[in-house]
């Protein structure tokens, strides 16, 4: 959740710290499985319906994606845990060091933001700290979520992921599958996200801010 220092117009964000950046771009490229999307983190609430709802469109629509699904709580129909299980799709929870081993070896990593009006204050005041653990380890990410979602807005300021708004998970699965087909593209994309993650979201310049806040509070009064 994006926190800000001070009640002023002046107040700095603090941004929640992500895990450090451990991949240069390109750097993971011989360890990708190419065509494979993958996404981490909570399967709750609107998430496993979205994800339920986005495999089973690729897999009826044939776009050619492989899914890696990594979390625990999942929130989706019987069938489709079943169906996930089975075909190895939904791989539960891992530790940390073995997640980001994933996270590495995926064609593209996938972010979810709820379209529901019951999850709209949420989408609109929250930032995912998942989406700062993706740019660390160098791999383009996809944004399926609606315009308002702060981590929208940040993507399309450096283009640093694709983005779909579109709610119908038909158009999520086709823009998903041209971007997985385009090397170009996913290359531009890791190095402007590893310009935003320099700019903006590195943990040492999150770190300054904090102390900077906290000088400001503690200082005496002019």
């Amino acid at each position: 959740m994006r926190k800000a220092l001070g009640p002023h117009r002046n107040a700095r964000v603090l941004f929640p710290k992500g895990g450090e950046r451990r991949t240069a771009p390109g750097e993971a490229s011989a360890k990708v499985e190419e065509g494979t999307v993958v996404f981490a983190g909570n399967l709750g609430n609107w998430y496993g319906p979205m994800l339920e709802s986005l495999v089973r469109e690729s897999a009826i629509s044939q776009k050619g994606l492989i899914f890696r699904i990594f979390g625990d709580l999942a929130k989706w129909s019987d069938e489709f845990d079943k169906f996930a299980r089975a075909g190895q799709i939904f791989r539960g929870h891992l530790p940390f060091e073995q997640l980001v081993a994933e996270l590495r070896k995926a064609d593209v990593l996938l972010l979810m933001m709820g379209f529901g009006k019951d999850c709209e204050m949420v989408e609109r005041t929250s930032f995912k700290t998942k989406f700062l653990d993706y740019l660390s380890v160098g791999r383009p990410v996809f944004i399926w979520g609606p315009a308002y979602c702060s981590a929208v807005g940040y993507a399309r300021e450096f283009d640093s992921a694709e983005v779909c708004t579109d709610k119908k998970p038909g158009t999520a699965a086709e823009v998903l599958r041209r971007l997985v087909g385009n090397m170009g593209r996913k290359q531009q994309l890791v190095e402007n996200a590893g310009r935003m993650y320099a700019d903006r979201f590195h943990p040492d310049r999150i770190h300054e801010v904090f102390l900077g806040g906290m000088r400001e509070l503690v200082a005496p009064a002019a």
